[in-house]
């Protein structure tokens, strides 16, 4: 990911840059990747327990007691194939984003930007699942919160890379560079976190209990 985070930096500014000015960053970066995927699953112990957290997710997956399933009734408590049973979720989770934004711009830190980040992605996956209700509009909406988490998403790779070269000055060949590379990755950041804010003002538009109530609405058309 510092590999993929450093490209984007380069061709950002490309055109201020020398060619080939941060290369020696780039050959640290890629030896300290090759090291860490040699370490996850290099061994062949750890790739078979890989395995066996596959099967076993993919396993709790298939059991899930969902409400219909199939055409056939559940032995166990099923889960309600109703909007009253994820409303409450969705609520907590439009809701929880809209604070982390406010967190995010009211205490700007990376860890405040990740967090709003973090609850960003859980409402994508909670209106993807929703999409067959109303795909251009509701489908509409994932895409824009999905933009907003690759926002985000760019913006924490970009201070995860600012920590590293802070942290390991191994990775640059002095102080000239590393306060370069550091000050293109905080003007980026910058970028991206103005970028962020109007996103989101667009994705946590509504007040909670109006964006619930409407996405009921939807709901109730698409049952009936």
């Amino acid at each position: 990911m510092a590999l993929d985070t450093l490209t984007m930096v380069e061709g950002r500014y490309a055109k201020l840059l020398a060619t080939d000015v941060f290369s020696g960053v780039r050959k640290s970066l890629e030896a300290r990747r090759f090291s860490a995927v040699e370490h996850a699953i290099g061994h062949p112990e750890r790739r078979r327990q890989i395995v066996r957290t596959l099967r076993s997710a993919r396993a709790r997956h298939a059991a899930l007691p969902l409400e219909g399933a199939l055409g056939k009734p559940s032995a166990k408590p099923s889960i309600r194939n109703s909007y009253k049973a994820i409303a409450p979720g969705l609520a907590r989770t439009y809701d929880l984003g809209r604070l982390r934004m406010a967190d995010a711009y009211r205490s700007p830190s990376a860890e405040s930007f990740h967090q709003w980040r973090k609850r960003a992605r859980y409402l994508r996956f909670q209106l993807e699942t929703l999409a067959g209700m109303w795909p251009e509009v509701i489908g509409g909406l994932a895409s824009a919160v999905d933009d907003l988490g690759e926002t985000l998403g760019d913006e924490h790779d970009l201070a995860e890379l600012g920590r590293l070269v802070q942290e390991d000055h191994s990775l640059t060949s002095g102080k000239r560079q590393r306060e370069l590379l550091t000050a293109l990755i905080e003007q980026r950041r910058h970028d991206l976190q103005r970028q962020a804010r109007a996103k989101g003002l667009r994705v946590y538009a509504e007040p909670p209990d109006r964006f619930v109530q409407r996405l009921g609405v939807y709901w109730r058309a698409w049952r009936d």
